[in-house]
């Protein structure tokens, strides 16, 4: 990356834009240099997981959000498929093509909260929601 700080005044065309360049790091495709998650992503699914608590029940209908492509979506899908969670991922398709494909994943392509058919199908169905490091944005 260059000198002038590409991860200022970023938005949803910027991800999608981030997620197609293959000379960023999957931690820069999320708007972060590599110090600020490498390594912690552990810890923040942890702090995820004790606020979140029915990720650690069964078969729930889980909704992330905005979930990028660094290691925490992956575990997320992990934790999903451990406790038979139906997994709802909303982003752009461009982020979205770099995570899993798995029936138990449904993947909407969309920038939130433009999505209206989609919040109308999971209206009062959804049982976690995650929307981490997005709001800022």
């Amino acid at each position: 990356m260059s000198n002038t700080n590409p991860f200022s005044n970023i938005g949803f065309e910027d991800f999608r834009r981030f997620a197609q360049d293959k000379t960023l790091s999957k931690f820069e495709r999320i708007g972060f240099p590599d110090g600020y998650r490498k390594g912690h992503e552990e810890n923040i699914f942890s702090d995820i997981r004790i606020k979140l608590t029915l990720l650690d029940a069964q078969e729930k209908k889980v909704l992330d959000i905005g979930p990028g492509c660094s290691d925490l979506p992956m575990m997320l899908i992990e934790q999903c498929r451990d406790k038979g969670h139906d997994l709802h991922l909303i982003d752009s398709a461009e982020m979205l093509a770099l995570l899993p494909e798995s029936p138990a994943i449904k993947k909407t392509a969309a920038l939130y909260p433009n999505c209206q058919e989609i919040i109308a199908d999971l209206q009062g169905k959804v049982d976690v929601i995650l929307c981490y490091s997005v709001l800022h944005y």
